[in-house]
């Protein structure tokens, strides 16, 4: 199978604090806000760096872990929600630095790597759905009288994203994953990634058949290390559960060393009596 290759997005701005114009404050330091001002390093105001004429604030290198905002302490599952593109998180990992001596990436490379193994009732055929071009980042079950009887997904497609040395990666809507099972019945239930988030975990429940789905998503960062720039999944968050909490548990299962889900892995003889996924490693390429 040969390496997935991702093309290239410029010119979206992605990363609150970073940007903004400079204006004057009582004592001549440059601060955010009127465009009327241009900068060098001794004229921003504190906790404001001078970066292309401009004063900028600067995140915290020091943190790496990107939290969702929206859920709180004790919240129930699936309710949390991931940052806003363009706006600073307020827990959590901060945006990235923007690095200036760094290479900025043209796209991602997808290499495919192994996966995670098949849980529930294991019985019948497995049926692999991969994306050719991309990432997992929806999967929609089919309910009929009691059980799933059928399975189909959605991939992403990755970009980078360049504005003026501030480097992320969004994800577009990429093609549908053929559909396994029973066709034409039941009735859907969709777990779907929130907007630049991929599939990275899974876990459930499962007797006879699988009773119940909670995937994982997470937002990918973006980051210099040693003078350039790297990807990893962040901090996962998890989606409402699809189905019913009854039977055994299924323990919560991701790939391992920073990889994400390409597509998924379906044990189905007429029900969906196991679960699995493929996975990728992600590298940005140059």
């Amino acid at each position: 199978m040969q390496a997935r290759v991702l093309g290239l997005g410029v010119g979206v701005a992605l990363v609150a604090g970073f940007g903004i114009h400079c204006g004057d404050d009582a004592a001549g330091a440059c601060l955010a806000g009127d465009e009327g001002c241009p900068c060098d390093a001794g004229t921003c105001a504190p906790g404001l760096t001078c970066l292309s004429d401009r004063c900028v604030s600067v995140p915290d290198a020091g943190a790496t872990e990107v939290e969702p905002t929206g859920g709180s302490a004790g919240a129930t599952a699936g309710t949390m929600e991931a940052p806003t593109t363009g706006a600073a998180s307020t827990t959590g990992e901060a945006p990235p630095s923007a690095c200036p001596e760094c290479e900025i990436p043209a796209w991602v490379l997808l290499t495919p790597e192994t996966q995670t193994g098949v849980y529930g009732a294991i019985f019948g055929t497995a049926w692999w759905s991969v994306c050719d071009l991309g990432v997992l980042t929806s999967v929609t079950l089919y309910w009929h009288i009691d059980h799933w009887v059928a399975i189909d997904g959605d991939c992403g497609l990755l970009s980078v994203v360049d504005d003026g040395g501030e480097v992320a990666v969004v994800v577009e809507p990429g093609p549908k994953l053929r559909r396994w099972g029973v066709e034409d019945i039941g009735e859907p239930q969709t777990a779907t990634c929130p907007k630049d988030h991929v599939m990275v975990g899974f876990s459930g429940t499962y007797s006879t058949w699988l009773n119940s789905l909670v995937l994982s998503c997470a937002p990918l960062v973006v980051e210099p290390v040693d003078g350039e720039y790297t990807i990893r999944p962040g901090e996962p968050v998890a989606l409402p559960m699809l189905g019913i909490p009854d039977g055994l548990e299924i323990e919560a299962q991701e790939c391992h060393k920073e990889r994400v889900f390409s597509g998924f892995v379906a044990a189905i003889q007429w029900d969906l009596y196991g679960f699995g996924a493929t996975c990728v490693s992600m590298d940005l390429q140059y």
